[in-house]
């Protein structure tokens, strides 16, 4: 009675599924994450959103769909199967004897013909099977699959685990990095003020005008801080969004990762995140590939339905014999011929609801591997835009380190400044130089990953890089 009842278990569970599933579909594209976000959530929503939604969670679901299924289709195997074979003949003629030549007193002809067979022929057999020998082997495949169940449902439970902790600190890390690009944003108005105050000192003769390169200087550094810190931020909240599998706003104080593509910098132009994100979804292979594997598995599940359906076969057959006056010395006939497993209780039907699982396995893949797609090339798009913020910033503290390096050798020779003075001032400028060529060099590096992540060909991502 056991695997009766774990068939029938097992039966209503496929039952809900199939009413509750739809309640739990896709998650939205995730091209509307990030920037495009329309609703923010606590540490506690977002980590219940990550679970309910979370496609690896949905692929870990129809795995144990899958081995649930597979379970009771074995299960089937315990029990008595109704089988019906049959089929029908249509021969080239029917087969006749002439009895009334062969009987004293009457005339040939006057008895009609004896029918041997009819031209046409068929037969129906019903029968009821209960395997004996091949229980043991039925019994060990069930128990087998039976703990495939468990293992299944167990690494489903870890993988839940799993998400909520890399939500958690996803969060967390959003979070903190929206306090630091706050700090920093509040350092640079401080270094805004500074700079202003020290050009009124400069105006009334209080201070030279070093003074003023150097405070210029200090807000070229805390303007990259702010870049780097918006950057990170901007990367965290598109994690996070990715995570949870919805559209998710991060905190408050973390920007959009927006494209600096129309900045007077002389650059060329980078591709808007609309585009790159097309093109990616277009030339990934390893989209396509998973692609090509949804529909290998939807062909496997139309295969499953197919084993449902009677097997009918069309036969033709030649028969040649002597010696016997009950039997034509040659005939044929061409039929049809029919086996069909009536009842198995539910071992050929759980086949089918095992496939339709592994489907949304794969689907449930598709969908992820969409989002890590979109993540990598949104965190690629933001590498751009903040390493093209950080060109001009770079060129900007060039200029000043030179003509701060200008003024102290000016000084030097009034007697007013130090060789060590003029080390330092040798030193920012030899650090300004070099800033400028890695600032370039960072952002031909973030046009190159821009374009892998694009699905780009070995030769796009080269051209990218030496532009």
């Amino acid at each position: 009675m056991k695997p009766l009842r774990r068939v029938t278990h097992a039966a209503l569970t496929a039952a809900l599924t199939a009413v509750c599933w739809p309640a739990a579909s896709a998650p939205p594209d995730a091209a509307e994450a990030g920037a495009d976000a329309v609703a923010t959530c606590s540490l506690e929503e977002c980590v219940d959103l990550a679970v309910a939604f979370s496609p690896q969670l949905r692929a870990k679901a129809a795995r144990v769909d899958a081995a649930v299924a597979q379970r009771s289709s074995a299960a089937g195997d315990f029990l008595p199967k109704l089988l019906v074979d049959g089929g029908v003949q249509w021969w080239d003629q029917a087969l006749e004897a002439d009895l009334g030549g062969g009987i004293p007193g009457l005339p040939a002809g006057s008895v009609p013909p004896f029918v041997i067979r009819p031209a046409r022929t068929w037969s129906v057999n019903v029968t009821l099977a209960q395997p004996l020998t091949g229980l043991w082997a039925v019994y060990t495949r069930h128990e087998l699959l039976d703990k495939g169940v468990d293992v299944e449902r167990l690494e489903r439970e870890a993988a839940r685990r799993a998400v909520a902790l890399d939500t958690t600190e996803a969060w967390l890390q959003v979070a903190l990095l929206r306090d630091v690009t706050a700090a920093a944003r509040a350092s640079v108005t401080a270094r805004e003020g500074d700079v202003k105050r020290v050009e009124l000192l400069v105006e009334h003769g209080v201070v030279e005008k070093s003074q003023l390169l150097r405070a210029k200087l200090g807000l070229s550094d805390a303007e990259r801080r702010v870049v780097d810190a918006q950057r990170q931020a901007d990367l965290g909240a598109i994690r996070l969004a990715t995570l949870v599998g919805r559209p998710v706003a991060p905190p408050p104080g973390a920007g959009g990762g927006g494209n600096a593509s129309d900045a007077d910098d002389g650059l060329p132009a980078d591709a808007p995140l609309a585009t790159a994100l097309t093109t990616a979804r277009a030339q990934r292979i390893e989209l396509r590939s998973l692609l090509a594997r949804k529909e290998q598995a939807d062909t496997a599940v139309d295969l499953a339905w197919t084993r449902l359906a009677p097997d009918v076969s069309v036969v033709a057959a030649a028969q040649f014999a002597t010696g016997s006056e009950l039997q034509s010395s040659d005939a044929y006939f061409i039929g049809l011929n029919l086996k069909w497993t009536v009842w198995d209780w539910g071992a050929t039907w759980y086949g089918v609801e095992a496939a339709r699982a592994q489907a949304r396995e794969v689907d449930a893949q598709l969908t992820q591997l969409g989002l890590g797609v979109d993540l990598e090339v949104r965190a690629a798009v933001n590498e751009v835009a903040a390493a093209r913020r950080l060109v001009p910033i770079a060129r900007q503290t060039l200029e000043e380190a030179e003509e701060s390096y200008a003024l102290v050798q000016a000084r030097l020779e009034e007697g007013r400044a130090t060789a060590f003075d003029v080390v330092d001032a040798e030193e920012q400028l030899t650090r300004a130089r070099i800033d400028v060529g890695r600032s370039i060099t960072g952002w031909r590096i973030a046009r190159a990953r821009l374009a892998h992540a694009m699905g780009g060909t070995p030769e796009a991502i080269a051209r990218e890089g030496t532009l």
